[in-house]
């Protein structure tokens, strides 16, 4: 008897580990540099840092990271006279559709440059 409580305790700790490994928040971060259209994306990382790092390698030298998200999608536009816009949000056409948004609200001829989403 001793034995089965020992193991069902252990079960149910194994439990609450897979939901909280499951419920982990996923970061993702975009780069991009205006004067050339470079970009870098990073996404499905364990903190910030991390994914700023990727996205700013990926991208080369002079970008700057321009969206960070948690646990879903972000998307940067820019137009050519350079206003911008970004957006986050659950999907990929959410965050795509407030940063078009934002950056169509300040110029015409706005563009999605790079966009990003976790798989969380």
């Amino acid at each position: 008897m001793k034995i089965l409580m020992k193991s069902l305790g252990m079960l149910a700790a194994l439990a609450v580990l897979v939901a909280a490994a499951a419920a982990a928040e996923r970061h993702g971060s975009l780069a991009y540099r205006a004067d050339t259209g470079a970009f870098g994306y990073s996404h499905d990382f364990n903190n910030p840092r991390d994914a700023d790092r990727r996205a700013l390698q990926e991208c080369g030298r002079g970008c700057s990271i321009v969206v960070r998200f948690k646990n879903g999608c972000g998307a940067y536009a820019s137009a050519p006279n350079g206003a911008y816009g970004w957006g986050v949000g659950p999907t990929r056409d959410a965050a795509e559709y407030t940063a078009f948004d934002e950056c169509d609200s300040r110029a015409p001829g706005c563009e999605i440059r790079v966009w990003g989403c976790n798989t969380r």
